[in-house]
């Protein structure tokens, strides 16, 4: 197998590993005509942010909490409980290293500094990869419902920091209700390690008892917009690290062939060092021979014999 060979390899597997999804996290909102928000969570690309997912979600925190801070043409931005007490029992995390980027469509953790991860997290609107460098770590991308997050209702439209995130944390469901009556919530979430986009089969029973298997696709949601996916930037990512490799490659194979021309050079110049050294001891040797006064002239005939 040849070196590309073998990097291509290695690149396709990876493709698989980063952008496989491995459970997935249902939002049911109160956002008029929406259906559930479907996002693959992956967790090769943020360990122990998935797993930290997984605990919250089964508590309930989620449910009943607001889309507290949507910022147009960037983030939307939830996860702060109405439940005052789950909010004051939540410990931060340890950072997970940034491997995929701030995509559109793609969903990543709040963070007030280094290792400050709880519950909040926020989806982007669109790319932006400038938070990639700023230690966000994304490890999920909306599959289905991203235009629930371009219909989420701004509460705070003159303000792009949100509801009082101190406020919403004490105050908790009494205080949003006075305060922010309109805000868009979430009404539950839920993970299942089956995609529910995939189609589902059922058995039916038809005549004579026997089972008739059909299948079924989810209600497509009203007014659907193009999902960005995971796989849409890593395709991307995958096709640039091939050329980047077969670059490589090529600048290898050169620099190498170009060494071995000079090494080629450098033995036909010491060859004809050789030879010219040879001809030079020839001549002088001819030149002793017609001196009448070189001991090789008078002993020449020996010599030639």
């Amino acid at each position: 197998m040849s070196k590309f060979t073998l990097l291509t390899t290695i690149l396709l597997l990876f493709h698989s590993f980063v952008t496989s999804h491995d459970f997935f996290l249902i939002l049911k909102t109160d956002v008029p005509s929406s259906s559930a928000i479907t996002i693959g969570i992956n967790s090769s690309l943020a360990p122990l942010g998935a797993a930290h997912l997984k605990t919250v979600v089964s508590s309930g925190y989620y449910d009943n909490s607001a889309f507290f801070r949507v910022v147009p043409n960037f983030v939307v931005q939830f996860g702060i409980s109405t439940n005052v007490a789950q909010n004051d029992a939540q410990t931060p995390i340890v950072d997970d290293p940034v491997i995929g980027s701030n995509t559109k469509g793609t969903i990543t953790y709040a963070t007030a500094g280094p290792n400050t991860r709880t519950t909040q997290l926020f989806v982007n609107l669109k790319d932006n990869a400038s938070l990639d460098t700023q230690g966000f770590a994304p490890f999920g991308t909306v599959l289905a419902g991203f235009d629930v997050f371009e219909r989420v209702v701004n509460p705070t439209p003159s303000d792009s920091g949100g509801i009082s995130q101190s406020h919403l944390e004490t105050g908790g469901a009494a205080w949003l209700d006075a305060h922010y009556p309109a805000a868009n919530r979430i009404v539950s979430a839920t993970w299942t390690a089956t995609n529910p986009l995939e189609e589902e089969e059922e058995v039916e029973e038809g005549e004579g008892g026997k089972e008739i298997v059909t299948t079924s696709s989810p209600t497509p949601a009203p007014t659907p917009t193009p999902t960005p996916t995971s796989s849409s930037s890593s395709t991307t990512f995958l096709v640039l690290t091939l050329v980047s490799v077969l670059l490589i490659t090529l600048f290898c194979n050169f620099k190498n062939r170009r060494n071995q021309q000079s090494e080629e050079q450098d033995d036909i110049e010491l060859m004809m060092d050789n030879i010219s050294m040879m001809d030079e001891d020839d001549e002088d040797l001819e030149g002793e021979f017609d001196n009448p006064f070189s001991p090789s002239y008078r002993n020449k005939d020996d010599i030639l014999d």
